[in-house]
């Protein structure tokens, strides 16, 4: 698998943090490993290019949609091209608690 992770950077932080990542990264690529991330994009990849592995999948159900970030979104849209059939479920109020003000 080839990982690509590019970084342009100014402070000290965010280089070291970089640094720490590409050895990260680089580690998973020698163990031959994948991490959550990856196995979302590569679950991703994979469905794009055989779509006709989800023939099968009746319908999907999301919860906790509000948490959902765009590659998860496009799984789910994948997963559910077949039949067209998606059930989401997810707290409106939730965007008001983290964005609120606590004093």
């Amino acid at each position: 698998m080839q990982h690509s992770a590019t970084f342009k950077v100014s402070k000290a932080e965010d280089q070291e943090f970089a640094q720490l990542y590409r050895e990260y990264d680089n580690e998973l690529v020698k163990s031959n490993k994948l991490d959550y991330d990856d196995l979302l994009l590569r679950c991703v990849e994979l469905l794009q290019k055989y779509p006709r592995c989800v023939s099968n999948v009746e319908a999907v159900l999301i919860d906790e949609f509000q948490d959902t970030n765009l590659v998860q979104f496009d799984l789910m849209c994948l997963f559910a091209a077949h039949r067209k059939r998606i059930t989401i479920v997810g707290d409106p109020y939730v965007p008001l608690i983290y964005s609120s003000n606590l004093r």
